[in-house]
């Protein structure tokens, strides 16, 4: 507001706003004061833009919970790179329609029997139907608008590559884990 009082320039201002749905906006100002021919100041003239899906994405929280000094697992590690991002960009896409709890993805890492680690990702998201928990590992299926169906049976063909296994769960609550184990190398 002192900013405003004072007449000068400003840039990204984000507020809140109720959108017509009853959802809750995210816009940023920005803007210039505007001057007439004798100087005396006669408004702003600026730009606003929605910045909802950017400002959710920030708030699609990330979580770990990694044990620590695991055992190293032999194995491309490009590959199991590629599986744990598609992991997250699923887990984040999977967050999108939700806006009425905290959104929050959980990795998790940990020693399973003696002989493998167990990888996790977990979503609050709206879940996966029970028919499709193994379909969506099948090329060319797929539960999203946008989607290929490619990315998961990737996933699944790099991890039984390496000797593992990849499936998912529905959580107790919202939201889905797809998790692999891989044999300790």
């Amino acid at each position: 507001m002192a900013t405003l009082e004072r007449r000068e320039p400003f840039r990204d201002f984000v507020y809140k706003f109720s959108r017509v749905d009853g959802s809750l906006g995210f816009v940023s100002i920005s803007g210039k004061p505007v001057v007439d021919v004798e100087g005396r100041f006669s408004g702003y003239r600026g730009v606003a833009r929605d910045i909802t899906e950017r400002q959710q994405a920030e708030e699609v929280a990330l979580h770990t919970d990694l044990t620590a000094a695991l055992p190293l697992v032999l194995g491309d590690r490009i590959q199991l790179q590629q599986v744990l991002l598609n992991l997250l960009l699923n887990g984040m896409e999977a967050l999108r329609g939700v806006a009425d709890r905290p959104r929050a993805l959980i990795v998790r890492s940990q020693l399973e029997e003696a002989a493998a680690i167990r990888v996790g990702v977990q979503d609050v998201g709206l879940g996966i139907a029970p028919q499709d928990l193994e379909r969506i590992f099948t090329a060319f299926v797929t539960t999203k608008p946008e989607g290929l169906g490619m990315g998961l049976a990737i996933s699944r063909s790099i991890i039984e590559a390496h000797g593992g296994r990849l499936w998912a769960t529905p959580n107790d609550g919202p939201g889905a884990t797809i998790q692999f184990i891989l044999p300790i190398g």
